[in-house]
């Protein structure tokens, strides 16, 4: 399941860029519309959500809390440079960005052969929650 859930993470990381770069090309005539990144959000979110839900039903809510976290990563690390002191991105706005929950899952991935998963977890119950094909 966190291989599905990873495999979700870089399509909606993909489909980011794709969605940008695939507005209409006469950028001086086309009408704004925040429609396709209030969608992308949106996706973005329940991916967040849904991953976090899965860590924690299937090992523990410690283990979903650092999943969300940040710690321990620099501005660097997630923006490819330090933010400037004017710029502050709400405790939300870091929860949801990819490239730190791509990087956690990775993470997590690498050790879990260390964690015991909960004897009542149900891999069946998450099967739809990381379906392919709305970005695609």
């Amino acid at each position: 399941m966190l291989g599905h859930a990873l495999e979700k993470g870089e399509s909606l990381k993909q489909g980011r860029w794709y969605s940008l770069e695939s507005e209409n090309q006469d950028l001086e005539n086309a009408e704004i519309s925040d429609e396709p990144q209030a969608t992308y959000d949106e996706e973005l979110r329940t991916w967040v959500d849904c991953t976090y839900n899965l860590i924690e039903a299937a090992f523990d809510k410690l283990e979903a809390q650092h999943f969300i976290s940040n710690e321990g990563y620099s501005d660097k690390e997630l923006f490819g440079r330090k933010l400037p002191p004017f710029m502050h991105l709400s405790s939300t706005q870091r929860k949801y960005l990819i490239s730190a929950r791509l990087k956690r899952l990775r993470e997590f991935r690498a050790r879990l052969h260390e964690l015991d998963i909960n004897p009542e977890f149900d891999h069946k119950a998450w099967k739809g929650c990381f379906e392919l094909g709305v970005r695609d």
